[in-house]
């Protein structure tokens, strides 16, 4: 297990190192030999020169091919031939290194994460959704950055672009207090979002928004979340979280019509499950702290705008 520990903490300095440093994994080939690991420098036919850090020093050791077998390290030639016009390739390659988080390795996971999300903002119809969901399996902090991931993977969902009939035109009052039943709702609000629902004109409200919520099944919801904890079940939070785009879109301050740039402007706000005052404007490019996804061409180690 030591060796897991080892390339825990390699992978958590990764992003603060300012030369390539890519993880490898190897183990003699003794009987009984354990696996270590270290940054990873070159390699020809014959051996393999490691910065192994076993010893606090960074000084670079060479390793036989003969005696030693590579367990694993990133293909770093794949990612410098990475193209953006090529969305494709990053999740491809995404999906590939996703698969390795069951070997407990941490960089791959972290890499996977920003294959993922370059793909999602090089192409949003094709790999947005599908990508963000990816992302959710191998978020930092679950469950707050995993719920983000699978709430902008909702935005992002082509299916969700079909629009519902139009409303005879409401009182700005109800929209408003709509749009606060539904995030007392999400908040764990449920008596406060049961008498917002039963006000004025809710009903016809109710009859038109997005997520298919008809007023009595949102009461029965906030009968279920009474004395309950935490956050409501995932599919109904979707159908709040779709209704709650669309009240944004109907109020006068909403980009009606739009469901990108509701997004990119009030989407902050309901991310997080029990969050109330808005939080700063999350996006593609803000919803993983530590990538950038304009950056999206590999260079001398390092990630890159093109």
């Amino acid at each position: 297990m030591q060796w897991r520990h080892f390339i825990l903490g390699l992978a958590m300095g990764w992003f603060g190192l300012t030369s390539p440093a890519w993880a490898i994994l190897i183990k003699g080939n003794a009987p009984g030999a354990v696996p270590f690991g270290g940054y990873f420098v070159s390699q020809d036919d014959k051996t393999v020169k490691i910065k192994s850090l076993l010893d606090g020093k960074e000084q670079p050791k060479e390793y036989e091919l003969s005696k030693f077998e590579i367990l694993y390290k990133i293909d770093t030639a794949r990612l410098k031939k990475l193209d953006n016009h090529d969305a494709k390739a990053y999740y491809d390659y995404a999906e590939e290194l996703a698969d390795k988080k069951l070997a407990d390795d941490p960089e791959a996971k972290d890499i996977a994460r920003h294959l993922f999300l370059i793909a999602a903002y090089l192409d949003k119809r094709q790999f947005g959704q599908s990508a963000l969901l990816s992302m959710s399996s191998l978020a930092h902090t679950p469950p707050a950055e995993a719920q983000r991931f699978r709430a902008m993977a909702f935005v992002l969902d082509p299916k969700g672009d079909a629009k519902p009939a139009p409303m005879p035109k409401a009182p700005t009052s109800a929209l408003q207090d709509f749009e606060n039943a539904l995030r007392s709702y999400r908040t764990g609000q449920s008596a406060s979002a049961k008498l917002l629902a039963n006000k004025k004109d809710m009903d016809m409200v109710f009859g038109k928004a997005a997520g298919g919520i008809d007023k009595a099944t949102f009461l029965q919801w906030c009968t279920d979340a009474e004395g309950l904890p935490g956050n409501p079940p995932e599919d109904r939070m979707r159908r709040i979280l779709r209704a709650e785009l669309w009240v944004i879109d109907q109020l006068p301050h909403g980009d009606a019509g739009d469901k990108t740039n509701a997004g990119e402007t009030k989407w902050s706000s309901i991310l997080q499950a029990r969050q109330i005052k808005p939080v700063s404007p999350l996006g593609l490019e803000t919803i993983a702290d530590d990538i950038d996804p304009h950056k999206c061409v590999y260079r001398d180690g390092k990630w890159v705008a093109p």
